[in-house]
């Protein structure tokens, strides 16, 4: 979370919020949530395995960072969870792990907010959909990723 407050500085900074960092989320490999993900940091866990989602017969790699045990519906329900996509889930836990860190503060929407960063998110979802065009035609697509 952060909340910002104007500064005086000179040069070409003036006029700059600064920001302050209250709360953190991590979902990672390495363990989801502050205490979970720095006791994996400390004793050294390897966030790095075997890749169990998919097949890997034909891929050169057969090792990910992914999140393992992940459970979107303590964040979600399961309507959207149907509706979105892994990063979806992994950002709104982010979030809403950051705020309960932050210690769930009463401030005004407009005053806080989030950051978050992803490479390629709904790559997942993508090609799900993609390969549901190809084998059973537009009509058996979500209609968000095939509108009629």
């Amino acid at each position: 979370m952060a909340s910002g407050q104007e500064t005086e500085r000179p040069g070409r900074d003036a006029g700059r919020r600064k920001v302050v960092v209250t709360g953190i989320g991590p979902v990672t490999p390495v363990g989801t949530g502050v205490e979970e993900f720095w006791s994996g940091l400390i004793a050294g866990r390897n966030g790095v395995r075997e890749i169990a989602r998919f097949p890997t017969d034909d891929l050169p790699v057969k090792v990910a960072g992914d999140v393992h045990d992940f459970d979107p519906s303590r964040w979600l329900d399961p309507k959207e969870i149907r509706r979105t996509d892994r990063f979806s889930h992994y950002a709104i836990a982010a979030g809403k792990l950051a705020w309960e860190d932050a210690g769930t503060p009463d401030v005004p929407s407009e005053r806080g907010g989030i950051v978050f960063g992803t490479g390629i998110g709904g790559i997942e979802t993508l090609l799900v959909q993609h390969s549901v065009l190809l084998e059973k035609g537009r009509g058996a697509c979500r209609r968000s990723w095939c509108p009629p």
